[in-house]
């Protein structure tokens, strides 16, 4: 009797703990707050992952020297030198005395296209006992580079817009010295400019000519299904597709241009109070967001930070120089709101695929030519004096008829009321130029 007990008792208490098994299985619910992190692991549209030295690029590598001022013949070289000079090793770190304005006349300037926060030096380049040097809240868009004779050393002053030394830090490395000497005293590889003067701030423009192909590329589409829906709706079950937009009802992702570009908004986030991020935190909310789906999908650099709005602009560069398209092929431009929440988001969804053989040499104006061309011409239109910079880029066009491609042709830009604007030497009427894009 005794063993019939046991095993009586034994059994009662597996299938107690069987239905307490079960019970807890079916009560059981996942905690859905950890599943978009996982999710946004496997979202891809087909890009990369940037870091902030892939995004933040010179626009301009100048040497001025004996009032002779040159650049990169090819600009894919200047941006080696450049990627060369973040591996320097920056001592000596310090704040400039207010009353330094001047770096003398024979110098290196390396110029991106918006002023950038100073605390951004650390992720771009190499200082020595980073930890212990305290940044100004403070933004440079030049970094000067003179040459000191008696050590061999180069000094590198981080400066204001309006041409203020903010911090100084020293190179000492004679190789870093003597290349920089050699560009000078060698000029190989670089091209004469001459002096667009306007205003306060010269423009620079090759002396001679220069020839670039018009090439033809095939076009990857980015399907919005494949990566945009999961990584910009928190709840995909919602969303449902009408015409050519997707919405859970509180978000948009529409598609434009035959499906060529999108705009995401949030019309949660659309209120108008909201506070303004520093710049170098909207860079970080963008640039994190962008890498969650893999979304540069062409070589994007950082053009404009608006931080009285929370915006966030790059644009597309094709072998070093901008793509400009008035159908905003090339930009992608995000606006935030408070934490870090997306509030617009609008990006191509065509990338460059492959490159057709077929191509053009196309020999553009010289500087002199340009320079006769806007005193003569263009100055019957728009006021000179209104210009904020002029450079050579491609224009990007879709090619509207069965190969899919896209077509990137060289030509003058000009930069008026922060919009870039193609040159037309030969205009149609109404105008000297067309509009492309912004900044």
């Amino acid at each position: 009797m005794k063993l019939e007990s046991i095993k009586s008792f034994t059994l009662t208490m597996l299938v107690g703990i069987s239905l307490l098994l079960t019970f807890g299985l079916w009560s059981f619910q996942p905690n859905d707050d950890v599943l978009p992190d996982q999710d946004l692991q496997n979202v891809n549209i087909g890009g990369k992952t940037f870091t902030n030295q892939d995004l933040i690029r010179p626009s301009t590598i100048l040497f001025h020297t004996n009032n002779e001022h040159y650049s990169f013949a090819n600009n894919d070289s200047g941006q080696r030198l450049y990627e060369e000079m973040q591996s320097w090793r920056l001592n000596d770190f310090q704040l400039a005395q207010e009353k330094e304005q001047s770096i003398g006349n024979r110098r290196v300037e390396v110029i991106f296209p918006e002023a950038l926060p100073m605390e951004i030096v650390r992720s771009l380049f190499r200082i020595n006992n980073s930890d212990s040097v305290d940044l100004p809240n403070l933004s440079f868009k030049k970094i000067g580079f003179t040459l000191n004779q008696v050590n061999a050393s180069i000094t590198m002053h981080f400066m204001s817009e309006s041409g203020r030394t903010l911090a100084t830090a020293i190179v000492n490395n004679a190789s870093k010295y003597n290349l920089l000497l050699s560009y000078m005293e060698e000029k190989n590889g670089l091209n004469e400019l001459i002096t667009f003067e306007i205003g306060n701030n010269p423009i620079y423009i090759p002396l001679d000519s220069v020839t670039l192909y018009k090439r033809r590329y095939t076009v990857t589409h980015i399907a919005p299904t494949k990566g945009l829906v999961d990584a910009l709706f928190s709840e995909t079950t919602l969303v449902e597709k009408s015409g050519s937009s997707f919405t859970d009802g509180i978000s948009e992702l529409k598609l434009s241009n035959s499906g060529r570009t999108a705009q995401f908004i949030n019309s949660a986030y659309s209120d108008a109070g909201f506070d303004r991020i520093p710049a170098l935190d909207l860079l970080q909310y963008s640039r994190l967001k962008i890498n969650d789906h893999k979304g540069w999908t062409d070589n994007f650099r950082l053009v404009k930070i608006n931080s009285q709005i929370n915006m966030i602009r790059y644009r597309m560069y094709y072998e070093g120089y901008p793509a400009f398209s008035d159908t905003n092929l090339s930009t992608i431009e995000q606006q935030f709101r408070n934490n870090g929440n997306l509030y617009i988001y609008n990006r191509p969804l065509i990338s460059l695929n492959r490159v057709l053989p077929e191509k053009e040499e196309i020999t553009l104006k010289s500087g002199v030519e340009l320079i006769s061309y806007l005193e003569r011409e263009f100055s019957n239109v728009y006021d000179l004096a209104a210009i904020q910079d002029i450079k050579i880029g491609y224009e990007y066009e879709y090619n509207d008829d069965s190969s899919y491609s896209v077509t990137l042709t060289p030509a003058w830009f000009v930069k008026l009321d922060d919009e870039w604007q193609l040159i037309d030497f030969e205009p149609k009427k109404g105008g000297a130029v067309d509009a492309m894009e912004p900044n």
